[in-house]
């Protein structure tokens, strides 16, 4: 059955089939629909939402290894979600619960499809018409029965303007488009961009400001989810999205996470270095070395060199190796190495190669950007999480990610009739700013410091003293987030 599902459905659904013996619980790939369980004595309970209800036990015991792992490897999923007991049915996974009996240990379908997954070896221009439709299919999908009742977070730049101008059909009196900006920071004001689109789409465009350094992450209201957020540090400006969609009466809030691992915002050398791989001809390896030495304005033998050291592509895979150890300046890894990562996405990287391993891992972490605030009725919903654009993207030869020296070349060139060309040939966004300078570095290690993190051993006190008498790094600042950010989420938990 669950093989069956399997090959015939996608999208935000969870499979829940009873039979005599068991109930089998399946996710398909890249579903945005949660589904959770608990196990207690001889009955499971099943729950289809981020937020922990109320029949399922509102007072919490803390998973301590978990939230350590949440700490230092955010972006690979577990299904064990940092409350003890409550689990998650990932995506592309099934779980089988005997009745009466513990449930088996979560059966992996989205790896094997991924390694066994054959290059597609079709040409640009018919690549880049079947992910115009797949993105449209899956804004469409996305909206559901919202109708004209959402917004898209914009900022000007490629992915969500795409998802603009997809999204333009389901919408007859224009999109309403959520722009945000901090106002202590013109450097990366998106605005001139934004209102380019805006004015070319006769989109109903709302910039949303925000700024100051907060002390803490409390200043919003978190609901009580079964893990923590990963995406701490954008939980200000999520809020303040949610409460301008809200305002309009809108549902549905798009947004364009995902979209740079999904279209392989990379450096070129490192796309073409795969490509270069992948060539069938010597006509073809020759293209691809031309390209590069266009792009990055080389001579043949240099690129043909980069090409064939693979250099660049080496240090990606060390990030692929190490993305586990993410906060160790304020923690170890002794609690975390408790938890089984049934996602293995460092495994299957190393297995498909670099670019896809950043596609796919990238895409895993997109699904784990979920933030749940306290009283919105409000669902954002991700449209490049969507498993037929997903695997269409991940097989595609490498050589059409930088199609014509191009960065992002296949996402350009399925919407270059759709969008103004200021927007369609950016080369990226402004400058971003550093984190160090966003949030109060001494109030959030003193936060950490009283927190349950530390008596825990979850963060390791004597290093965040240490952090917090040294001056502020962009290390020890994303740590201190993170770890902020769970203390404030076990804050939305009543301990038992």
């Amino acid at each position: 059955m669950v093989a069956y599902l399997h090959r015939r459905y996608a999208g935000d659904v969870v499979f829940i089939v009873n039979s005599a013996d068991e109930t089998v619980i399946y996710r398909p790939p890249f579903s945005e629909q949660s589904v959770y369980y608990r196990f207690e004595g001889e009955r499971t309970t099943i729950w289809l939402d981020d937020i922990v209800p109320v029949g399922s036990g509102t007072h919490s015991e803390f998973d301590w290894p978990a939230l350590q792992f949440t700490l230092n490897c955010p972006i690979v999923p577990t299904n064990r979600t940092g409350l003890v007991g409550r689990l998650e049915v990932l995506s592309g996974t099934y779980v089988r619960i005997p009745r009466g009996k513990v449930p088996r240990p979560p059966t992996e379908l989205l790896h094997r499809d991924l390694a066994s997954t054959a290059p597609w070896r079709g040409e640009f221009d018919e690549l880049a018409v079947r992910v115009r439709q797949l993105v449209e299919s899956s804004v469409a999908h996305k909206l559901g029965g919202a109708g004209e009742r959402f917004s898209l977070s914009c900022s000007g730049g490629l992915d969500s303007s795409v998802l603009a101008a997809a999204a333009a059909a389901h919408a007859p009196s224009g999109v309403h488009l959520i722009n945000c900006r901090r106002v202590d920071d013109p450097d990366t004001d998106e605005r001139p961009y934004f209102d380019v689109l805006v004015s070319a789409m006769g989109a109903r465009g709302e910039c949303v400001t925000f700024g100051g350094r907060p002390t803490d992450l409390r200043a919003v209201a978190l609901a009580a989810t079964a893990r923590p957020s990963k995406i701490a540090s954008a939980i200000v400006i999520n809020s303040a999205q949610h409460i301008a969609a809200g305002r309009a009466g809108s549902v549905v809030l798009l947004s364009g996470d995902g979209g740079d691992q999904l279209f392989l915002k990379q450096r070129p050398e490192v796309v073409a270095a795969e490509a270069f791989r992948e060539s069938r001809t010597v006509r073809a390896a020759a293209s691809t070395i031309a390209e590069l030495a266009i792009s990055r304005r080389l001579s043949w033998w240099d690129a043909t060199r980069e090409l064939a050291t693979r250099s660049a592509n080496r240090g990606l895979e060390a990030r692929l190796r190490t993305i586990c150890d993410g906060a160790t300046v304020i923690s170890d890894t002794r609690l975390a190495r408790q938890v089984r990562d049934p996602a293995a996405g460092r495994r299957l990287s190393s297995r498909v190669g670099a670019t896809r391993g950043f596609q796919y891992v990238g895409l895993r972490a997109a699904e784990l950007n979920r933030i749940s605030i306290a009283g919105s009725s409000v669902q954002t919903r991700k449209p490049f999480l969507f498993w037929p654009l997903v695997r269409l993207c991940i097989a595609a030869e490498r050589r059409h990610h930088i199609h014509q020296g191009e960065s992002r070349a296949v996402e350009r060139g399925a919407f270059e009739s759709r969008l103004p060309h200021a927007i369609v040939r950016r080369a990226g966004k402004q400058g971003e700013r550093s984190l160090i300078d966003h949030y109060d570095h001494e109030a959030l290690a003193r936060s950490v410091l009283d927190s349950e993190l530390c008596s825990e051993g979850v963060v390791d006190r004597s290093k965040l003293e240490a952090v917090l008498s040294a001056p502020p790094t962009e290390d020890s600042t994303v740590a201190l987030v993170r770890a902020a950010s769970i203390a404030d989420w076990m804050g939305t938990h009543v301990r038992s």
